[in-house]
């Protein structure tokens, strides 16, 4: 039982730490009817003080990705406004690097050729990657877990042994 229990929980942990290496990219889709716009950020889970990288594509209704488009990348948080020019870096692909000073959600609006569209999309922004963090507690907190089950099962298994020698012995006698 104790090995099992103990492969169980190595295997746990090991896969949870190769899940926390490859997480994969989430890629956020939104439309306001004239225009389409893909989102994603890398990180995915960005850290305030670290570089951020905001990637969006913009596409019309017809599937065609369009290019040469002035666009401004407005962030909101908590009424303070920032905004910052997004540069194309290829056709239909534009990027814009942000370092953030103050944690907490984020908004983030394009405005496309001087026109406000109806799409926002939030941005996280961890003081210390805590998300990672908080993962990685969860999984330890199991693991002790299972280790405070596993050490008071092998107390008992061991008294019980105990008592069953001594009642051999006071046969014996």
């Amino acid at each position: 039982m104790k090995v099992i229990i103990t492969l169980l929980a190595c295997i746990l942990l090991m896969s949870t730490m190769v899940s926390a290496h490859t997480l994969e990219r989430k890629v956020i889709v939104r439309s306001d009817g004239t225009y389409n716009v893909q989102f994603s950020s890398e990180p995915e889970y960005p850290v305030t003080g670290q570089k951020v990288h905001f990637d969006f594509v913009i596409w019309d209704n017809d599937g065609k990705t369009l290019t040469n488009l002035d666009i401004l990348i407005e962030m909101q948080k908590e009424g303070a406004l920032f905004r910052t020019s997004a540069v194309e870096t290829e056709p239909g692909h534009y990027s814009v690097e942000y370092k953030a000073k103050e944690f907490g959600v984020y908004r983030l609006s394009p405005i496309i050729n001087g026109e406000r569209v109806d799409i926002a999309f939030a941005v996280y922004l961890d003081t210390f990657g805590a998300k990672g963090f908080a993962t990685v507690g969860v999984i330890v907190l199991f693991l002790l877990i299972l280790l405070m089950f596993m050490y008071k099962d092998c107390k008992k298994k061991k008294s019980r042994e105990e008592r069953v020698e001594k009642k051999k012995r006071g046969l014996k006698k």
